[in-house]
């Protein structure tokens, strides 16, 4: 990450939790722009925290100031708590938790914008609650991650095979240390050639998924189970009728140097659903909104803004009946 994408400091975050009346979970949170402006809620990848927007934010704030942003932390990510030992982490349990924030905020309708996995639950979102889900904007995601039949199922008999063999573990699980840092920050990226990050950008989302002791020595808090096989990996079929419901209008930013149909080539076969869908591709990499020409995304995705407008404040206000999916 270059310094000239590293925020300015008149346009720090605010801090911010919130206490999830079902769940009692606390979510941490970043909160940018004026309250009372356009809401939009911002959702990270896997693995990474609200800091994936700590460079795009500012920029599209210099430039399109009347804007209400909270960042969010997903549950077991940043500074966000952990679910409990029974709970699962998965698309539903992210976009449940989405509802609950949205709704402490006060909002009745908001925008979302979403990088990798918070794509997902942005599409599951908007494609259930039709009536509040303004606008999408997704950055390197514009299908759900799905599977054929067969390996739907053989990702739910590897997930129950996991939980067999981690119910007989003897040892709890440990926690590697890291010296620094900075150290931690060059693991992150190198951990995958798909998904690059310079050092810069890597530091930037490790410092809030680790702690550090009074010797400075740093362990991550990310919760372990994230890396756990997952059993709600959807097959094309469901994925397909799922998104066929979405109405709002909806950007997908693609990386030029990005590898997720390399990674997941179902993904191709699966329909967006949204009849607004717009694709724009730009040079970078996955995390092209942080760690490549940050000013380009920005400004596509203002102009796209242009074309499909922000609610204003007397849209905001007007009630919105609870309306959604029909079964």
């Amino acid at each position: 990450m270059s310094a000239n994408n590293r925020p300015p400091s008149s346009f720090a975050p605010r801090e911010r939790t919130f206490t999830l009346p079902a769940t009692k979970l606390t979510l941490a949170a970043q909160e940018w722009g004026v309250p009372g402006g356009s809401p939009i809620l911002a959702l990270h990848g896997y693995l990474d925290n609200s800091q994936t927007w700590s460079a795009f934010l500012p920029i599209f704030l210099a430039k399109n100031p009347n804007c209400h942003i909270v960042a969010l932390d997903f549950a077991g990510h940043g500074r966000s708590q952990h679910r409990s030992a029974e709970a699962q982490y998965g698309v539903f349990e992210y976009a449940r938790d989405v509802i609950e924030v949205v709704n402490l905020l006060g909002w009745s309708k908001f925008a979302l914008l979403a990088h990798s996995m918070g794509g997902y639950v942005s599409f599951t979102l908007a494609a259930a609650l039709p009536a509040r889900i303004t606008h999408v904007v997704s950055v390197e995601c514009m299908h759900p991650w799905v599977v054929d039949n067969a390996g739907a199922a053989k990702n739910l008999l590897r997930a129950l095979k996991f939980e067999d063999a981690a119910s007989r573990r003897a040892a709890p699980r440990t926690r590697k240390t890291y010296p620094s840092l900075a150290a931690i920050a060059a693991v992150r990226a190198a951990s995958s050639a798909a998904m690059p990050l310079s050092l810069g950008a890597a530091e930037l989302l490790m410092e809030r998924n680790t702690v550090a002791d009074t010797e400075g020595v740093v362990t991550a808090v990310t919760d372990q189970r994230l890396k756990d096989p997952s059993p709600y990996i959807i097959s094309v079929p469901l994925a397909k009728e799922a998104w066929s419901h979405i109405t709002c209008p909806t950007l997908v930013v693609l990386a030029t140097g990005g590898n997720l149909l390399a990674m997941w080539p179902e993904a191709g076969t699966a329909s967006n659903g949204s009849p607004g869908l717009v694709v724009k591709e730009l040079p970078g990499k996955h995390h092209l909104h942080l760690d490549d020409d940050v000013e380009l995304v920005v400004d596509t995705v203002l102009q796209w803004f242009g074309e499909h407008p922000l609610l204003r404040k007397r849209e905001m206000e007007t009630p919105t009946p609870v309306v959604g999916y029909k079964l």
